[in-house]
């Protein structure tokens, strides 16, 4: 139930400011659907992260229920889902094309992601993957921010 709320609530989130400039359309919903995986990869991430406290504390998360590392799996698979997303949203133009470049942020992510697993998916190793992809997805809505506003000019 938590991943589908992060799912839903990331799409929300977005179509919330998208709506702001018009109603929201296939171009928008499309869209939501890559915010709606990121939040929801990053929130499995947060549970690796909190696993110790969480057992601890008797919370069932993914984490806990599952394990860090098919939790850690089901992450970078909608990492993945959300990369790929966003380069088909570029090729289709429903993106500007040149955000099809952002594809290149992928392979740092994928390295620092098993470089996080094979430290063991500890606290800190689990941060350490949270600041950097966070920078990465900076760069990304940065570029499509950066993108939507030339192409508009």
């Amino acid at each position: 139930m938590s991943s589908a709320a992060h799912l839903t609530g990331g799409a929300l989130h977005f179509l919330l400011g998208y709506s702001l400039g018009g109603t929201i359309d296939r171009r928008g919903l499309a869209i939501a659907a890559f915010f709606g995986l990121t939040f929801a990869a990053g929130h499995l991430t947060q549970e690796i992260r909190d696993h110790q406290g969480d057992v601890l504390n008797a919370v069932r998360t993914h984490a806990v229920i599952f394990g860090r590392r098919r939790t850690f799996a089901a992450s970078l698979a909608l990492f993945t889902l959300a990369y790929a997303l966003l380069a088909v949203l570029a090729f289709e133009g429903i993106l500007p094309r040149p955000l099809v470049a952002l594809i290149a942020l992928y392979p740092f992510h994928l390295r620092w992601s098993l470089q996080a697993l094979d430290e063991g998916l500890t606290y800190a190793s689990t941060c350490r993957l949270q600041v950097r992809y966070r920078a990465l997805y900076a760069i990304i809505g940065v570029a499509m921010v950066a993108a939507l506003w030339v192409t508009r000019s």
